[in-house]
């Protein structure tokens, strides 16, 4: 599989970790970053998982 292909299967998490880093940067500045690139990770994976589901 190619790298264009992973991104595009994973462009919900994708768009979920860049919303959430944006904000946080906005909201407290560069150290909150991480941190929510993880719980934006997360919480994709969680609205994948619930889609999927009720296919």
């Amino acid at each position: 599989m190619t790298l264009a292909r992973v991104l595009a299967a994973r462009r919900l998490e994708l768009f979920a970790v860049a919303l959430a880093s944006a904000g946080a940067f906005v909201a407290e500045g560069p150290s909150a970053v991480p941190v929510a690139a993880v719980v934006g990770f997360f919480a994709a994976k969680s609205a994948e998982s619930l889609r999927r589901a009720a296919a």
